[in-house]
């Protein structure tokens, strides 16, 4: 009866931190002899910045080791001995704060047998963090593209059920989006505290705009034509005025997940209205104010867990988007690593060109996952380019992908 054969394989990982290098010669390149206690084995890193974006890793095995189960000599990169054969095929470096940024080179054993060092180029901004460069460098025997592990964001507020309570109190919202572009819900205003919102500087820049404007339409005008502060609808610091902010983008769903994240620091793609103040209005009840003129009245909805209002989950290509669009600078980053590790053979193609044109660390995810599985993307099925033909980064983006697939083949 055969027997199996079965090998024990060790990934070598270096932690590596770094000052932070200069973009001319020769402060732009630094060097480091490493010595690997497991084995005795010597190692060096070369570290070289090239340009703005770029930053050139390059390690080089100086030395043999011992194999602590055979006792033979082998070589410090493949692992090549009599009796056992465990060879590193691949190179990653991977950012610690940014793990989905992921860039890996294929090690070629004649190349490590002969001395040179491996290389892999990285970006800058993608290893830099706390004012220097944070990131580990992984030898693997797979080729297999690293599935990371996206740990959820930390909660950022402490007194999230006292932040949860705050978020549906229609008592003390004082601001009101309503989504005139999302046709299901434009009669549905969805509320916050825009002293909470305008910790962003977008969101405190949208929310003076809209106070401007407010302030000068609750102002009557005389028969002059000169305008006079009368009324309750006048802002003071008992009495605020309530905004009402037309968002022009974004429906209904994404923005609730967004107030959501930013009062508790929670992403739930799955938006739940029942957390949130939310109103209808209903132009068939005409109320009047102080200054005799009609204004809608609002019917503020209880929302309980039959309620008709049933939103299709968020997208994390959505929810990055509106961050972006809204400032949520946090949130931005943590749905770029979640749209980076979501990729796969089906959306990679989509996220290049919805995405990543206007996300440089979505595009060079996208770019350098289509490099390695062009096989897969274009022998398989239909052109999966076809729909962006008439894309205007079309051109520009397959020719990256030209460039970088001969890059690759060179190697």
């Amino acid at each position: 009866m055969a027997q199996p054969t079965i090998l024990e394989f060790q990934e070598r990982t270096f932690r590596i931190d770094s000052s932070v290098l200069e973009k001319s010669h020769p402060q732009n390149t630094t060097t480091k002899d490493i010595i690997c206690p497991s084995d005795n084995s010597t190692w060096n890193l070369k570290l070289t910045r090239k340009d703005d974006d770029d930053l050139v890793v390059q390690m080089e095995c100086k030395s043999s080791y011992t194999c602590n189960i055979c006792k033979q000599t082998a070589c410090g990169y493949c692992g090549k001995y009599p009796k056992y054969n465990t060879p590193y095929s691949t190179m990653r470096v991977v950012p610690r704060f940014k793990p989905n940024a992921v860039v890996s080179t294929s090690i070629d054993h004649t190349t490590l047998q002969n001395g040179k060092p491996i290389e892999c180029t990285t970006k800058h901004n993608n290893v830099f963090h706390k004012n220097k460069y944070m990131f580990d460098v992984v030898f693997s025997v797979g080729n297999d593209f690293p599935k990371i592990a996206i740990k959820p964001p930390e909660v950022v507020h402490k007194n999230r059920d006292t932040m949860l309570i705050l978020l549906k109190d229609i008592n003390s919202v004082d601001t009101c989006f309503i989504f005139e572009s999302d046709k299901s819900y434009s009669n549905v205003g969805l509320w916050a505290h825009r002293v909470i919102l305008a910790k962003y500087k977008k969101f405190d820049e949208i929310i003076q705009d809209a106070t401007k404007k407010a302030t000068a339409a609750a102002l009557p005008e005389k028969t002059d034509g000169e305008k006079v502060v009368t009324g309750p609808s006048i802002p003071t610091i008992g009495n605020p005025i309530v905004l009402t902010i037309s968002v022009p983008k974004f429906g209904l769903a994404t923005l609730s997940v967004l107030l959501r994240y930013i009062y508790t620091g929670e992403i739930q793609l799955a938006p739940d209205l029942s957390y949130h103040a939310v109103s209808m209005t209903k132009t068939s009840l005409v109320l009047y104010d102080a200054m005799g003129k009609t204004r809608e009245s609002i019917c503020w909805s209880p929302l309980d867990s039959n309620s008709p209002w049933k939103l299709k989950d968020v997208t994390w290509e959505e929810l990055l988007l509106a961050a972006d669009y809204f400032g949520v600078t946090d949130m931005r980053e943590n749905c770029e690593e979640k749209v980076i590790g979501t990729m796969n053979e089906s959306n990679v193609v989509d996220i290049l060109f919805n995405i990543g044109c206007s996300f440089d660390t979505v595009k060079e995810a996208a770019l350098d996952f289509i490099v390695k599985n062009m096989a897969t993307l274009v022998l398989e099925g239909e052109d999966p380019f076809v729909a962006f033909k008439n894309h205007p980064d079309c051109h520009n983006l397959m020719f990256e992908v030209m460039r970088r697939r001969v890059k690759e083949a060179s190697k």
